[in-house]
């Protein structure tokens, strides 16, 4: 059971990333061209291109989605030893009018370890579209 659990998890977590859920950080993300956010969903943190941190929204709301779904299933919060979701950003494949809407393509790779296992989920999103506040 817990390996469905884990596994679905894997699978659902780039989804809220790339998802409506990731709308609010829009914004901060339309400052970046390319670049890689990396998200520690156990411990709240994100990082930008491995070192700069950076204040997402969303990772609170993963991390609050996740261990609600843990609890659910009855998995413990110890049988889980990372949960890092790899978002790579990129916002200049096609040219826009940056001040008035940017093109965001994302490549989301989740991976969910255990001692036993690591799994992993992925989602790659072309063509969200973002106007910018002010526009």
């Amino acid at each position: 059971m817990a390996r469905k659990v884990l596994q679905d998890i894997a699978n659902t977590l780039p989804h809220m990333v790339v998802g409506w859920r990731m709308y609010e950080d829009l914004e901060k993300l339309a400052d970046l061209v390319n670049a890689r956010v990396t998200i520690d969903v156990l411990r709240h943190t994100a990082v930008k291109d491995g070192s700069e941190p950076l204040s997402l929204k969303i990772v609170e709301e993963l991390g609050a989605w996740l261990a609600k779904r843990m609890a659910a299933a009855h998995v413990s919060r110890d049988a889980v030893s990372a949960v890092t979701l790899r978002l790579d950003v990129r916002s200049d494949r096609i040219a826009t009018d940056r001040k008035r809407i940017v093109l965001f393509d994302f490549d989301c790779q989740c991976l969910v370890s255990t001692p036993e296992r690591t799994y992993e989920g992925t989602v790659t999103e072309q063509h969200t579209w973002h106007q910018r506040v002010g526009a």
